[in-house]
């Protein structure tokens, strides 16, 4: 198992300058003249992932000492590795803008690379970049360009990308290799490891004809894989897949117009990114107080914010974690005001307008916005029913509770890591128990603002589809935490 996670971590970290790495998210897109650009982005929490060695050595660990120590020696041997890595590149790529920085307490290094047309894309993503790497003329239409990595094909009217499946068998000469591996040492890398994921995002000019995305967003198709979760399943003889999308090429106007709609920001630009996923919501119509509510179609966080991505945003860790404290927990003890600028920091992070102004205990809504923000009341019920009228969001008996919803009966007095039970039906995890969640709507007596979804300290029967609390929204609450959703355009 430790072997193997070094081989996987060896293949998705291959621009990674430092030890160690935790997310890495590559972005892929074709233009209408079957040119593009690929961004590799790899993020690494240098206190989860030296904070551990430096424990197991029995000594301190200081963040500060280790940033600066780090960004020091780094750069030269970065210098050094990216001219290895440009002069391997094989033919039709070039390499673009290189950035590392440092972001609270993560290292970040994102690195551009240009390709001029499909073979060239194909013979990058072949394996190591790092290794010489050679490419090829253009097939004819209808042929097939297999790299390894990826296979395209081509025909009249139709791209097709196939990715290459995680195949069990391939770990065959590295288990040969293996030697016994402390229990001690395999444990520590383990949790040092445990969130490492990787995701995909493919973006082009054409329509959608097949895909086995996990997700399809306003960027584009999106797979996000946790290669210590694929570790396992290989581990168990299991293959898995890799991605495979079909479109329909049309090369006249519109897709030229949406190609030039998919312009990438500099990376330099870039300042920091969310790790959120989020789920379309078909919207529809909702009662609120009595009042006949019409909700358009949005999209909504799959999960509650976590006090990893509350950090990464934050740049700081809540007031306490009363109810437990753990990277993959929902945040606790946020007031609802620290909602609604974690939002704002969110949005002004990824480029987009936010949607909130702020004034004193004055927050009004900006029309238009791009940007996250909170649910509103109605947006969080038509969530929960997810298009059904059930009285809670699993159906009408509370004694199903167990299966979608940690509340007062089985989560022990505390908040549990998010993804926990069962989503529903529209792909949402936890909107029924785990922590109740701060939602945009008019102050009640001037200083509480609404909770809902209930949480791990109500009982399951509280946890009804159009059940809301209140809480004093200027301190956090051990029990509360909150979501993001965004508008569609």
């Amino acid at each position: 198992m430790f072997k193997l996670v070094g081989r996987l971590l060896a293949v998705a970290c291959l621009l990674l300058v430092t030890t160690g790495c935790f997310e890495i998210e590559q972005l892929i897109r074709i233009d209408a003249d079957r040119s593009g650009v690929t961004r590799i982005t790899v993020t690494m929490d240098m206190e989860e992932a030296l904070g551990p060695l430096f424990a197991f050595a029995g000594e301190d660990f200081d963040l500060e000492a280790q940033m600066k120590k780090v960004m020091a020696e780094q750069g030269g041997d970065m210098d050094a590795k990216f001219a290895e890595l440009e002069a391997n590149l094989p033919p039709g790529v070039t390499l673009g803008e290189v950035v590392q920085r440092a972001e609270g307490s993560a290292m970040v290094v994102a690195v551009d690379m240009a390709f001029a047309d499909l073979e060239a894309l194909s013979a990058l993503l072949k394996g190591d970049a790092m290794n010489s790497l050679s490419g090829g003329a253009n097939l004819p239409s209808g042929q097939v360009s297999s790299a390894g990595g990826l296979e395209i094909i081509e025909r009249e009217g139709e791209l097709v990308l196939q990715f290459d499946s995680f195949d069990p068998d391939d770990k065959a000469a590295a288990d040969a290799a293996t030697e016994e591996v402390d229990p001690q040492v395999e444990a520590m890398v383990q949790s040092m490891l445990g969130d490492m994921g990787f995701s995909l995002v493919l973006q082009t000019p054409w329509e959608l004809v097949e895909s086995n995305a996990t997700e399809e967003t306003d960027e584009g198709l999106v797979w996000r894989f946790n290669l210590m979760e694929m570790s396992d399943r290989m581990e168990q003889g299991e293959s898995v897949p890799g991605p495979r999308v079909v479109f329909e090429v049309d090369d006249g106007q519109a897709a030229a117009a949406k190609a030039e709609r998919m312009a990438m920001a500099p990376v330099s630009a870039l300042s920091g990114k969310s790790t959120m996923a989020f789920a379309g919501v078909a919207g529809g119509t909702v009662r609120i107080d009595g009042t006949r509510v019409r909700v358009p179609p949005f999209d909504m966080a799959v999960t509650e914010v976590t006090q990893r991505q509350y950090k990464t945003v934050a740049k700081d860790k809540p007031s306490q974690c009363a109810a437990g404290c753990g990277k993959e927990l929902p945040v606790q003890s946020v007031s609802w005001f620290e909602a609604v600028a974690f939002a704002n920091a969110l949005s002004a992070l990824e480029g987009h307008t936010a949607c909130y102004t702020v004034a004193g205990a004055a927050v009004s809504e900006v029309e238009g916005c791009t940007g996250f923000r909170l649910p509103t009341e109605a947006e969080f019920e038509i969530a929960m029913r997810s298009g059904g009228s059930s009285v809670f969001p699993w159906g009408d008996a509370d004694a199903d509770a167990g299966r979608f919803a940690w509340h007062s009966g089985n989560a022990g007095g505390r908040a549990q890591a998010v993804k926990g039970k069962q989503p529903n039906e529209a792909g949402l995890y936890d909107l029924s128990g785990n922590v109740a969640e701060w939602v945009f709507a008019p102050s009640v007596d001037g200083a509480e603002r609404i909770t809902r979804g209930g949480s791990f300290a109500d009982g399951a029967g509280a946890l009804r589809s159009d059940a809301r609390s209140r809480a004093p929204g200027t301190i956090g609450h051990g029990h509360v935490g909150f979501r993001l959703v965004r508008s569609r355009p």
